[in-house]
């Protein structure tokens, strides 16, 4: 699933949101490694319509919204990193990526 945080929330309330599970098995998902967060939407490939996408960051001390980052930082912007913590709050506008049905390796089928 790719969305964009389009509310202040916690990841764990984003994930269960656009990806429509419940809290439980969203708390999983993290402790897999199957969400992962960028302040922008990176590049699609060549070849690809690119999704529309509004790149704003959310001040929360101001409660202003601010334009996209210069083009030096839009390839550090678009970078996702894992989030770990579930807790976490995530700004609105920034890209969001969970992988509901994350693959896994092997041996860990046969413990499931």
């Amino acid at each position: 699933v790719h969305a964009v945080v389009d509310a202040r929330a916690t990841a764990a309330a984003q994930v269960a949101r656009h990806a429509a599970i419940s809290p439980e098995h969203a708390g999983q998902l993290f402790l897999l490694g199957a969400v992962h967060h960028a302040m922008r939407a990176p590049t699609p490939p060549p070849g690809v319509a690119p999704r529309p996408f509004a790149p704003t960051s959310y001040d929360a001390v101001t409660g202003h919204l601010h334009p996209p980052p210069p083009a030096q930082d839009a390839v550090r912007a678009s970078k996702t990193r894992r989030v770990y913590d579930p807790h976490e709050v995530l700004e609105p506008g920034t890209y969001l990526r969970i992988h509901v049905s994350p693959k896994r390796f092997a041996a860990a089928h046969t413990r499931d």
